[in-house]
């Protein structure tokens, strides 16, 4: 039997489909230990009001915190209600077969005559259906001010929002470029110096290297003499003894030629001035430009310390001036003319001194008389 059948057959039990605390048609209903049906909202509001869990019907405790959904009455009530609904849009009562012209104030339903006098609608209110509509439509109109109001709110923070989001795009964007701009103008300083440098570098090399091809070539007619002298010489002594002694003396002269010891002279570049404290050089070199940029915000006396210390920080050198300091200063002698003292006052004052220890100057001044004249 199909489900048409069975809905027409059990509609006039449609009051076992009704709750037992809204009397409405069951919405999601659940399934007590006690065996009673009741819809999930109205039996949680039930035990809210009552503070203990008991069944509405028979009001035996119930043990279960969250009641199975009967889905086999859950399914029944939803075909009931859909066949309801396409039967009562034609105007005539699904149960009566008779026109609907009141409708029920109490189960907010359209009813025919008999309705009206059965025990579903004891002692229920009634209205005609066309007033009926015009009290229910201002209802609904009343009903949907402030859910309208409420839309405009989240339609105009949304707005918000939008433009915020658009704002946060639009600021990203426009910082992404000029971050990248301040690093191009960085990068372009920075390889001008870098060819600034590169090329002095190799200034420097061709001048050593003209100056080491000028010394190599003087150092080649060296051996190209030395080595022509001892050939001769060697060829002299593999001649008859009449004229080995005959060439001797002008031979032995060629010998004694006045010749200096070959020097090793270095011309070798002084990597030094090139790499020497370089990224502290071209930070100084920058500086200027920097304190044109962003010194500008600072007071005049922050300016270059400013710029330095971030400067510094960002190529990674530390303590710049301790750098500098420290490959020129190992100790700092404090010098006393003795001249004019005497030789009493001379072993009674010792030099104050100042000698490197670690990353600090140490002063020694340990029984240190001040001479006075």
């Amino acid at each position: 039997m199909d489900l048409e059948k069975n809905v027409e057959l059990r509609s006039f039990s449609e009051v076992d489909l009704r709750c037992p605390l809204c009397h409405h048609i069951f919405i999601n209903p659940v399934l007590l230990s006690c065996s009673h049906n009741v819809c999930e909202y109205c039996v949680r509001r039930f035990w809210e009001d009552k503070a203990c869990k008991v069944c509405p019907v028979c009001q035996r405790r119930i043990s279960m915190d969250f009641p199975p959904v009967n889905l086999a009455l859950r399914n029944w009530c939803e075909t009931f209600t859909q066949e309801k609904r396409q039967k009562s849009s034609s105007g005539i009562c699904s149960a009566h077969k008779e026109k609907l012209k009141l409708f029920c104030l109490d189960d907010q339903e359209p009813v025919c005559l008999v309705c009206r006098d059965s025990k579903l609608h004891t002692n229920h209110r009634f209205s005609p259906v066309d007033e009926a509509v015009i009290d229910n439509k201002e209802t609904l109109k009343t009903a949907l001010k402030p859910l309208q109001e409420i839309l405009r709110k989240f339609e105009n923070v949304k707005q918000s929002m939008d433009q915020t989001s658009q704002d946060i795009k639009i600021k990203a964007q426009q910082t992404e470029t000029q971050i990248k701009a301040e690093f191009e103008e960085l990068h372009r300083l920075l390889r001008d110096e870098e060819a600034i440098r590169v090329t002095a570098l190799r200034e420097e090399e061709k001048q050593r290297s003209q100056m080491m091809k000028q010394k190599i070539d003087e150092t080649s007619r060296q051996i190209s003499s030395l080595s022509s002298t001892i050939r001769d010489v060697e060829e002299q002594m593999e001649d008859d003894d009449v004229s080995f002694l005959q060439n001797f003396k002008s031979t032995l002269q060629r010998t004694q030629c006045q010749l200096l010891n070959p020097e090793k002279n270095s011309v070798m570049i002084d990597f030094s001035n090139h790499l020497g404290n370089l990224k502290l050089n071209v930070l100084t070199k920058l500086q200027k430009k920097f304190d044109k940029k962003e010194g500008l915000y600072l007071p005049l006396g922050l300016r270059g310390t400013y710029v330095k210390q971030k400067c510094v920080t960002a190529f990674g050198v530390k303590n710049p001036e301790n750098s500098m300091r420290q490959q020129h200063q190992s100790k700092t002698i404090y010098k006393t003319d003795y001249s004019d003292m005497s030789s009493d006052h001379r072993s009674h004052h010792i030099q104050p001194q100042t000698v490197k220890k670690g990353n600090s100057m140490i002063t020694n001044n340990k029984n240190t008389t001040p001479y006075k004249r």
